[in-house]
């Protein structure tokens, strides 16, 4: 793990130069009607290092989808001119095999139709996309999780479609959290 972790910082680091970096860091352990996923706010852990490092953070730890949403929107807003982009997620993941989402801590019954305020896996690749070979995305999630959430819907990660320059690193959620914290 320690080679990935070097590897990574290595190839997306290069340049020590400060600049508009930004971060994400969501993280949701705590869920209302779901089973925990314990450590998946560790992601926020990373949060000092980055800003150490000149990037502009924000982070949400157990957050409902409304305030998800806004702090994706506050991130969005602070893209367009970025020179390196970090997104660390961590929490429980579902997938409609070709879409996949982190969901909320109020989310209700994740069946394919009742994913308000559900992250879009998908949604976030584009927006890193943007700034190709310094884009980041790490996911961290339970591994033993295997639900299925009505006839078109589970636990898990579907197949992502990455854009070229975007790194995305899964593990779980613990190898994460160190990975993200180890990045600056």
């Amino acid at each position: 793990m320690r080679s990935i972790l070097f590897t990574v910082t290595l190839a997306l680091w290069g340049s020590t130069t400060l600049a508009n970096d930004q971060a994400l860091l969501l993280g949701v352990e705590r869920y209302a009607n779901l089973d925990r996923v314990s450590g998946a706010t560790d992601v926020a852990d990373a949060q000092d290092a980055l800003k150490a490092v000149g990037f502009d953070v924000q982070v949400q730890t157990n957050g409902a989808g409304a305030d998800m949403t806004r702090g994706l929107t506050e991130f969005v807003s602070g893209v367009r001119n970025a020179e390196r982009l970090v997104v660390g997620m961590s929490g429980a993941f579902v997938t409609d095999g070709d879409r996949s989402w982190l969901l909320p801590v109020d989310v209700a019954d994740p069946i394919l139709f009742n994913l308000a305020g559900a992250v879009s896996i998908e949604s976030v690749l584009r927006v890193l996309a943007a700034t190709p070979g310094q884009a980041v995305l790490v996911i961290g999630r339970d591994t033993s999780a295997n639900d299925a959430y009505g006839p078109y819907v589970r636990d898990g990660l579907g197949d992502l479609e990455i854009p070229n320059g975007v790194t995305v690193v899964t593990a779980n959620v613990g190898a994460a959290a160190d990975l993200l914290v180890s990045m600056a």
